[in-house]
């Protein structure tokens, strides 16, 4: 599934952000002062944790063109989440585009992406509204 910056996706319990956007270029602050910084990872795009309540949880940057999801041996990693399998999904940069591909890498629970706008669904399709998640009969 292709993703723009700012796009949400589920990964069990753990709603993210796509931060696609680029980091702002290095100088000085308006008192034309340089402060020393981390160095800038060599990453297109970074995956933001957004916490219950509002509010951002951890940042992790790509490492170079991929980010991996999951419970364990992954970029960004969720022990804890039992709805995780241990290699959940994939984030790659699309070679041709400006687009970021998510991969559902075999999970048990899916990974679900919020949509925009009207999308048709088709029988047997999952959706998650609230908490709840739905499944769709056409008859």
């Amino acid at each position: 599934m292709p993703l723009d910056h700012g796009d949400c996706f589920l990964v069990g319990e753990q709603l993210l952000r796509l931060d696609s956007a680029p980091f702002n270029e290095p100088g000085p602050d308006a008192n034309h002062t340089y402060s020393y910084t981390s160095p800038r990872p060599d990453a297109r795009f970074r995956v933001v944790q957004l916490l219950a309540g509002g509010g951002e949880g951890r940042i992790v940057s790509a490492q170079g063109t991929t980010l991996t999801l999951g419970r364990e041996a992954n970029h960004m990693n969720f022990p804890q989440d039992r709805f995780i399998s241990g290699r959940h999904a994939r984030l790659d940069s699309a070679s041709d585009s400006h687009h970021i591909i998510l991969t559902d890498t075999g999970s048990r629970n899916g990974t679900f992406v919020r949509i925009k706008g009207a999308v048709e669904l088709f029988h047997g399709d999952y959706i998650f509204i609230g908490q709840q998640l739905l499944r769709v009969e056409i008859s």
